[in-house]
Order: C-alpha cells, then structure tokens, then sequence
C-alpha cells in the first residue's frame, strides 16, 4: 500500500515536471519585443497642423484686407537695346561703316559693298546719289543709340555715326587748297534689319533722324488693302512734301497743319542736318480695321534728302494718316511716337511717327 501511494506519489511529480519543462521550454520560444516608435505620425500630425495654422492665418488677413486692385501698364513696340540680338545690332553697325565710307575717285567700290548688305530690292548704292558726289567720307565711329523690334522678321536699329568728309577733290594739276580741311558731322540713320531664313539683310532704305525723344508705338496687326486711285495718291503726296518738309526743317509752327489732332503736335523738334529735296514715289493702303471709325490709311513714302555737302540720300517712311474732307492728315491712332514732352540735354533719336516696313504696293506719285 505504501509502495503504491509512493509510486502514485512520483507519477504526479514526474507528470508536473514534465508541465513545467514545457512551459519553460514555451518561454523561451517568445522573443521579447521593443514598442513601436510615434516620431514619424508626430511629425506629419506637426507639419499638417503647421501647414493649416498658416491657411487659415493667410485667409483671415485677405478677408480683413479687402480686394486688392493691381495697376497693369503695358508698353508696346518698345524694346530696349539689350532684347536685341547682338548680330542684328552689330550687322546694322557694319552696314551704317560702309554706307558712309567712299572715295570720289573709286565709288564703284561703295556699290560692291553694300551689296553684302542689301537685296535687289534697293538700288546698288542703297539710297546714296553718287551723282552728287564730289568728296570723299569717311566713318570716324558708329554706335548703336537705340533699337526697336518693329515685327518678328524686321529690327530697327538706329546708329549714331560720327564721320569725316571732305567736300571737293583737288583740281587735276593742281596742289591740294590748304584751306579745305576734313570737316566732321554726326548723323542718326535708322537702319531696318530684316531676317529672313537663310539670315540678315537690308531690303528698305534706311532714313535719318534728328535728336528726339523715342515714344511709345502701340503694334497692332491690321489688314492692308492697297489704294491706287489718283485722287489718294495726289492726297497723300501732298501730305507726304508738306508734313516731311517741316519735319526734317523741325517747324512745328508748320507741322500743325498735318495733324488731324492739335494735341498731337510735338512741342519741340530739333531741326534734321538733312533736308526734303522731292518725293521720289508714294505707297497707300486702307487700314481694314474695325477700331477705325474714319478712312485710315497706311503710306510708305520714298523721298529724297540732301545735306549742306549737296549729297543725295534715298529715306523711306511709313506713316499712319486720316482722310477728313477731301485732304489727309497724320493721325495719332498708331506709330505716333512723336513726344509731346519738353527734350532733356541729352535726347535720343525717335521711333518717329514712321517705321520701315515691306511694301504691298508701289504706286508712282505724278
């Protein structure tokens, strides 16, 4: 009996060694784990509220504020020197050199270079009447003053040349006259610079301009119709003679007379070292636009000038002008970039109420 309540005894020991070897045996198969890190949800819970906090602060101060108005000015058809290219500027820079470089004795010369300037639209010498000349020039600098992208495919750029000129060669076998000495001028000419594809080019005469303040042009494509009856054309000839003629004379007493607008005559123009010698021919074409309540006309004008030496030159301008009882007169509704202000000591040459531009269509002023 004894026996048997021992080995009853040792069985359940033995059975409650074994539980508690497989539950120590358990435990060691459980890993103890570290908590999960918050750093990460805090920060974008931080950066959320942050972000909000900033909104509604933005929010609150607008509605306090009130609406804002902002001023917009735009100005058009002005591009300073430096929106140019460099090569257009430096290609009317060569072409101004050459144009005033020649020698009486060897003008053929002129010819051949400008024409690596210019096309066949122009004349071998590009505007300069080499009938008239009798001396030699020479250029002693050329500077660009001022430049204006007019379109995408044509640049005006105006070139401030200073030059040396002798008015009248020695007479054959005799010594050179002591008394006639080099004399020096200086000369604004607005050179037209077109691109086309293959590259640069002079396809408009150049014209010369005094010392004026550069204005603002508004562009603004409108549709040309090209005129050709003779009653337009003797109008805007006798526009063209008349209102060039005062331009170039810088009277603005006379000037008046070809404005359709009183207030659009400049108060002031310096007279021009060239002077209107004839209108050579004259362009016109209608302005189809419907922000034309009047008959608008768009002129290219070529006329000759010549200077105090007798030297001829070929000018092209293009200007904008109103038919009013039976007579035409310069509007002021585009390209008017006359100022209407008092000059400064130190002026710059105008975008004047005329730009270079391609022809439609050539019509002879009889």
């Amino acid at each position: 009996m004894a026996f048997g309540l021992s080995l009853g005894k040792k069985s359940r020991t033995d059975s409650n060694d074994a539980e508690s070897s497989k539950k120590m045996k358990s435990d060691k198969s459980i890993k103890a784990r570290s908590p999960k890190t918050t750093l990460p949800k805090k920060v974008l819970r931080t950066t959320f509220w942050i972000i909000a906090s900033i909104i509604v602060v933005q929010g609150c101060v607008a509605t306090m504020r009130g609406e804002r108005v902002i001023q917009q000015i735009n100005n058009y058809g002005v591009t300073t020197s430096s929106l140019v290219d460099d090569k257009v500027r430096g290609f009317a820079t060569d072409f101004a050199t050459e144009y005033f470089t020649w020698n009486y004795e060897n003008l053929t010369d002129h010819s051949k270079r400008m024409s690596r300037f210019t096309s066949g639209a122009l004349d071998p010498n590009a505007g300069l009447k080499t009938a008239d000349i009798k001396g030699s020039s020479k250029v002693l600098s050329a500077e660009v003053y001022s430049s204006q992208n007019i379109k995408e495919t044509l640049t005006e750029v105006t070139i401030l040349i200073r030059r040396e000129f002798t008015l009248a060669p020695p007479a054959a076998g005799k010594p050179v006259d002591p008394s006639l000495k080099p004399e020096t001028s200086k000369v604004y000419m607005v050179v037209p610079v077109s691109q086309s594809d293959n590259g640069l080019l002079i396809q408009s005469y150049p014209r010369f301009v005094g010392d004026q303040l550069k204005g603002d042009a508004v562009k603004r494509e409108d549709t040309l119709k090209p005129v050709s009856e003779e009653p337009k054309v003797k109008m805007a000839k006798d526009l063209a003679e008349g209102f060039l003629r005062a331009w170039y004379e810088g009277n603005t007493n006379q000037l008046k007379y070809f404005y359709l607008q009183p207030d659009a005559v400049p108060l002031k123009i310096s007279p021009s070292a060239f002077a209107l010698d004839k209108v050579e021919q004259v362009e016109i074409a209608k302005v189809m636009s419907a922000q034309e309540k009047e008959d608008t006309y768009q002129l290219k004008i070529q006329v000759s000038v010549k200077n105090v030496n007798g030297e001829s030159f070929t000018n092209v301008w293009t200007i904008q002008a109103t038919e009013k009882d039976v007579k035409m007169y310069v509007s002021t509704l585009e390209h008017d970039a006359v100022s209407k202000q008092p000059q400064p000591a130190n002026p710059a040459p105008p975008s004047q109420n005329a730009t270079s531009s391609e022809a439609n269509t050539i019509t002879e002023a009889k």
